[in-house]
């Protein structure tokens, strides 16, 4: 498997309608990057922190865009939910 260059955290409070938006813009900078010669593998990593609310991801459009959720069971509040994205980052940069 191919390492992972960047860790991006996005917390999510009744986000699902989110989600899209978020791995749009991730995709267009994919290409800008790969247009500029500057391929990078990046994993996003969402942080449900509304337990009442069923978060479900697509499956990713490319394969240098890994995405990953993560369900604490309970809210956390945003400042703990960048904590525990942080803590399952396995990117050079986060």
């Amino acid at each position: 498997m191919t390492k992972t260059d960047i860790s991006v955290i996005c917390p999510l409070y009744r986000g699902q309608e989110y989600i899209d938006a978020i791995l749009e813009m991730l995709y267009r900078n994919q290409e800008k990057l790969a247009e500029a010669g500057k391929q990078k593998v990046i994993e996003v990593i969402f942080v449900n922190d509304y337990p009442q609310e069923k978060i479900s991801l697509p499956q990713s459009q490319r394969e240098d865009v890994r995405l990953k959720l993560l369900e604490p069971g309970r809210n956390q509040g945003i400042h703990r939910s960048l904590v525990l994205g942080v803590e399952q980052a396995e990117g050079e940069y986060i």
